[in-house]
């Protein structure tokens, strides 16, 4: 290592100088009062232009170090880019980016993303769709990948964003199950910035995509392939809870209390059977102030036109004016209660009960009529 022109009293015009040199003539050399810095090399070529730290070498400029647009530096390989940008220029904020050669597709490091909130990191691909990863400023919500769609006209049945499964063979991508975030309606002005969409959930056979599932905007759960699926002996009914929960209903006598023989079960007969054709209907979202919040829920319109198949069964408002107990209500947050329907599975023990019953009056009349002849 050479230490070249070190030392105090220089007269203006004249340079302090570091040099550090190999054995190889390769030199890192630091001057003032211009401030700059070299990279020096007879094997590389490399050579230093004056004044403002720019470096080259094979006529291609690996690093750059300039004030120009906030820049504090640039490593420039024709093919990509990567920048050290001051907070003022591109995104507000930014201190890091990383570009290929056009420009249009981008890493960038974001502080305050999002009015404030937490620091991000932001992928921007062909300059219209971007992924930021960040926490929002609330460790309490974890970390957040969020997908931006910068199409400026996206409306109903538009694909907002993918996240796409996929493994490889011989070095082959190989695209497999996705899941899709689709708009449910016009993304423009005068809506709101949370948009509605659904989920869909896609699975993949060969190539072939099936939609398995989907989350639609109001929280319903969607599973279009499952009424077409026949299963095998075992089944189970599934149940939902008031919670959401869906699972089987025990039947133990561990998971019982107050557990009572049936004894009068006559009202059973005041029930009135009737044959009928479903509805049609169409959903509408309804809104209401409910303690000063806006609450949308979504409910059913039903319209003059009918399914033509014939049905069987019973009419709720009929029943309830029988038993409530087997009749089934929607409460909402207040505890008010709503007729929706029938249970009718809850009918099953009653009947059986009446099957009991009458098995024992046939069997009662039996004996009078045998001991009447008899006589």
């Amino acid at each position: 290592m050479v230490a070249k022109g070190l030392g105090s009293g220089l007269g203006v015009g004249d340079e302090h100088t570091l040099t550090y040199r190999t054995p190889g003539n390769r030199q890192f050399v630091i001057t003032e009062p211009s401030q700059s810095v070299g990279f020096y090399s007879s094997a590389a070529g490399l050579s230093q232009t004056s004044g403002i730290g720019t470096f080259i070498a094979a006529g291609d400029t690996p690093l750059n170090y300039s004030g120009a647009e906030g820049k504090l530096l640039a490593v420039n390989s024709g093919a990509s880019d990567v920048e050290f940008i001051a907070a003022s220029t591109v995104v507000a904020g930014t201190s890091l980016k990383i570009d290929d050669a056009d420009g249009d597709t981008s890493i960038t490091t974001v502080e305050g993303y999002l009015s404030g909130s937490g620091d991000a990191i932001q992928f921007e691909v062909d300059g219209d769709n971007v992924m930021f990863l960040s926490n929002l400023g609330d460790a309490s919500d974890g970390p957040i990948l969020n997908l931006v769609n910068n199409d400026g006209s996206i409306v109903s049945d538009d694909v907002i964003g993918h996240i796409v499964f996929s493994g490889t063979d011989a070095g082959q991508a190989q695209y497999c199950s996705q899941i899709k975030c689709v708009s449910t309606t016009t993304h423009g002005a005068g809506t709101s910035t949370n948009a509605s969409s659904k989920l869909e959930f896609y699975s993949r056979n060969g190539t072939t995509n099936t939609l398995g599932m989907y989350i639609n905007y109001n929280g319903e759960l969607w599973a279009p392939v499952v009424y077409g699926n026949g299963v095998a002996w075992g089944a189970r009914d599934v149940y939902i809870s008031p919670s959401g929960e869906m699972g089987y209903l025990s039947s133990i006598r561990e998971s019982k209390a107050n557990i009572q023989d049936l004894s009068n079960i006559d009202w059973l007969y005041n029930l009135s059977p009737v044959s009928f054709n479903y509805r049609e209907y169409e959903k509408i979202d309804q809104t209401s102030e409910v303690d000063g919040k806006t609450e949308t829920k979504t409910v059913k319109n039903y319209l003059d036109t009918y399914s033509s198949e014939i049905e069987y069964g019973l009419i709720a408002e009929d029943v309830a004016l029988v038993n409530t107990d087997f009749c089934d209500y929607d409460v909402d947050s207040e505890g008010n209660k709503t007729l929706v329907g029938v249970g009718y599975k809850k009918l099953i023990t009653p009947m059986l009960q009446a099957l009991k019953d009458q098995k024992k009056l046939i069997e009662d009349l039996t004996a009078r009529i045998e001991a009447l002849e008899g006589k």
